[in-house]
């Protein structure tokens, strides 16, 4: 450097630096003046804009203070800044790029998407994305897992009781996340009366009955034979029992089990309460669809009926319920000589006992908190052990209304029980649990679930019995359905307590038929 110019308004030397030339070279020489070294300089990088090398105007400037992206915070003669002159000048950077880079972390690319354009993917193509997994762009099945929700939240049931103005709003209201959170686990029931006549099954015709063996559903049984449904109210046990206070909260299994599976509940239900002194009781109303059993109600393409009569809630629920009164009977043993009576006759029977279908009752009573539920509980038949002790059974029926929404049982379940088993379970797990929590509570030691199909899915009226399978009860529990009846007797405690807290008069509990919510009405005795 042989010189150096300065030009400021402000600022005035009063003398020159002097600087040694370099003749062999660019650049300073190897000995540094003592009177430049301690100057100020600011550090640089090859991709920094090279302009000028010293501004003395810019020190009093207020944009030296808001400067950006400089690695010096010192104000000095040497820091550069942008000006309007700088405005086209373009950095040229050779470095190389990496386009893989650039592939993965592009915010508007990603590797597994791809344009579905009939030019890019024509229709039915397949592809291999990422991970060579077979791809297949087809609309139905891009858009078939978000628009069930759509679907079914846009889905709206009528109550199943008509709430009147009168009632006023409700006593209580409680969410099923809330019920959740109680847990009970009442002791060992004690046994107080067995009502009833069972008959054997018939294990051998049972164990025959295959896809490739089917066998047709008799129809005849649920004509011929009585099947009782007796609410709380009107069964004369239980009416004997609450007048020498054998309890003090007094209703049936099938109440109590929809007590128990409430936050799996669906379709809207009601329930009955009534609260007479130091008595509580859970009844059901007459005419009510409380008896009838659901089909897919936890399905994410719940039945709805469109396009088809048959296919309605309301008719699968009274084929299912049809289906199970046929199905318990006929895969019994009609022989009188191997009927089981229970130390009681049938309380319901009438006088004809061929027209009264077999079932067994026990009177049970728990200990829940301070209070003492007596209940009846159902036995559907029973089987001698190889020491001809009794072993109790309670029997159900699975139906298949349509092979393309249960996937052809048919074709999977001599092959592929546990597949069939699984997909019923999820589409049914408020049936199921309640079922199994009334196998529970009559201390059934197995439970017997039969598989029946149409024999064409157009027609309601005809079915066959494609398989029998039977399991022990409380490893179905465990197991399989992965039930925890501390959480499903939590439900029944927290209902019981706030009963007990209602004055006296007659109450309806209700399921919200759009959200999963229960509410409490005080109604009157017209109900």
């Amino acid at each position: 450097v042989r010189g150096l110019e300065i030009y400021s308004n402000s600022v005035c030397m009063s003398f020159l630096p002097t600087f040694k030339d370099n003749p062999t070279g660019w650049g300073p020489v190897s000995e540094v003046d003592h009177n430049v070294r301690d100057i100020l300089y600011a550090p640089f990088s090859k991709q920094d804009k090279i302009t000028k090398v010293a501004d003395l105007t810019a020190i009093n400037k207020q944009q030296a203070q808001n400067q950006k992206g400089k690695q010096q915070s010192v104000t000095t003669a040497f820091n550069v800044y942008e000006e309007d002159e700088e405005e086209g000048f373009n950095l040229v950077d050779s470095r190389p790029t990496s386009s893989q880079k650039n592939k993965y972390y592009n915010k508007q690319y990603t590797p597994y998407m791809r344009p579905l354009t009939p030019s890019a993917w024509p229709r039915g193509v397949q592809h291999k994305g990422r991970g060579g997994q077979r791809f297949q762009p087809k609309r139905n099945s891009k858009y078939r897992i978000n628009t069930w929700k759509n679907e079914q939240n846009k889905r709206k049931y009528e109550p199943s009781i008509e709430v009147k103005e009168k009632w006023g709003p409700p006593i209580l209201e409680i969410s099923f996340d809330q019920l959740s959170k109680y847990k009970y686990e009442p002791a060992k029931p004690e046994d107080v009366a067995t009502y009833g006549s069972l008959e054997c099954i018939n294990t051998a015709y049972c164990s025959k009955i295959t896809c490739k063996n089917e066998k047709p559903l008799d129809r005849h049984w649920s004509n011929e034979r009585t099947f009782f449904k007796v609410t709380t109210s009107e069964d004369p046990v239980i009416k004997k029992a609450s007048q020498s206070n054998v309890g003090d909260v007094y209703a049936t299994d099938a109440i109590i089990t929809m007590l128990m599976s409430i936050h799996r509940s669906v379709y809207p239900w009601d329930i009955i309460i009534k609260k007479k002194g130091n008595q509580l009781w859970f009844d059901k109303r007459d005419n009510s669809k409380f008896d009838y059993i659901t089909v897919n109600e936890n399905s994410n393409e719940p039945p709805h009926g469109e396009g088809a009569l048959n296919n309605s809630p309301t008719s699968l629920s009274q084929e299912a319920t049809y289906i199970n009164q046929n199905f318990s009977q006929q895969i019994l043993i009609h022989d009188q000589a191997k009927r089981f009576h229970m130390k009681n006759p049938n309380p319901f029977a009438n006088k004809n006992e061929k027209t009264n279908a077999y079932v067994g009752y026990r009177y049970r009573k728990w200990t829940i908190g301070e209070h003492k539920l007596f209940c009846r509980s159902e036995i559907d038949c029973v089987v001698p052990d190889k020491s001809g002790k009794p072993v109790f059974m309670v029997i159900k029926a699975l139906n298949e209304y349509d092979p393309k929404v249960t996937g052809d049982w048919r074709q999977k379940l001599d092959s592929h029980r546990g597949s069939v088993l699984a997909s019923e379970k999820k589409n049914n797990s408020n049936k199921f649990t309640k079922w199994i929590a009334q196998a529970v509570m009559a201390d059934a030691d197995a439970f017997t679930l039969g598989y029946v199909s149409r024999t064409k899915p157009k027609d309601n009226n005809s079915h066959v019995i494609l398989g029998v399978h039977t399991y022990k009860t409380k490893e179905f529990a465990q197991s399989i359905l992965q039930l925890n009846m501390a959480d499903l007797w939590g439900n029944v405690k927290f209902f019981i307590d706030e009963g007990f807290k209602l004055e006296d008069g007659k109450y309806v509990l209700m399921k919200d038929p759009e959200k999963p919510l229960a509410k409490l009405y005080k109604t009157d005795e017209k109900v």
